[in-house]
């Protein structure tokens, strides 16, 4: 089962108004979109409290300027929402910047709407990261 909302776009054309958007202000380039997630310790959450708290976590994040979609699903054992964000803002035409500054702040807000609900929070994450060959773990 998989959850689908947007942000200052259709859910029904999404991309298109998303490109539509970029072509405006001029901005089709390379990168269209970003993509981030957030995800739940397992059994925490049902679906629908992951969804909600994903759309709020977009709207707080993004939803004053940038077009976004939030998808919720369960494809890995445990319920975690994806964002799709136009890669420039709606109004301005400005890039997103797309830095470890951004990832921090998003990090941030999921860490306080999941410790508001009583949820997991990650105390210190680690990245996940597969060992070349010959290297220990």
């Amino acid at each position: 089962q998989i959850y689908v909302d947007t942000i200052n776009c259709s859910k029904r054309n999404a991309y298109g108004e998303m490109v539509a958007v970029q072509k405006r202000v001029g901005s089709r380039g390379d990168i269209v979109a970003w993509h981030g997630y957030q995800s739940f310790a397992e059994g925490e959450v049902t679906p629908d409290e992951a969804f909600e708290i994903g759309k709020e976590t977009a709207r707080r994040m993004w939803g004053d300027k940038y077009q976004v979609l939030v998808a919720t699903h369960f494809n890995t054992g445990t319920f975690h929402n994806h964002f799709i964000l136009n890669a420039v803002g709606m109004w301005d035409g400005k890039k997103y910047d797309c830095s470890k500054r951004e990832y921090y702040r998003l990090r941030c807000l999921s860490d306080e709407m999941c410790a508001r609900e009583g949820l997991t929070v990650i105390q210190h994450p680690r990245k996940k990261r597969i060992p070349r060959p010959g290297e220990k773990r």
